[in-house]
């Protein structure tokens, strides 16, 4: 392994010169103006009006996004009350939602309804 790994830097070093290696360099001068009639500056400009469209587009879905996903909109957000003691009753742990229910419906092929309520048991 040591002699092979040996060989291996013996030729890099020794035989293969990087003065050897073929370097070919052209230099071009872009031209003034491209086939489209427009400047450096004036390509460069498009981009940037590009990248801006880009920007404001995004942040318009952002914020929408934001407005239909806030927590005032949220299916089920209520207000947290303080324990009393009791055990609440179904209405109160899972709370009536038509448009929730024919989700569930559509999407179990059973009909769901409010007073369809599994209880159970903990402790």
């Amino acid at each position: 392994m040591l002699l092979a790994v040996g060989s291996a830097a013996a030729v890099v070093f020794l035989v293969a010169d990087p003065v050897l290696a073929q370097v070919t360099t052209v230099e071009t001068i872009p031209p003034a103006v491209d086939e489209n009639g427009l400047t450096a500056g004036e390509r460069i400009d498009q981009i940037v009006f590009s990248i801006r469209l880009i920007a404001v587009a995004l942040l318009a879905v952002t914020a929408a996004f934001w407005w239909h996903t806030r927590p005032g909109r949220r299916a089920g957000a209520t207000a947290v009350s303080e324990p009393t003691g009791e055990e609440p009753t179904a209405e109160e742990v899972v709370p009536s939602d038509p448009e929730l229910e024919d989700l569930l419906s559509l999407h179990l092929g059973v009909d769901v309804t409010a007073d369809t309520v599994v209880a159970v048991e903990t402790g």
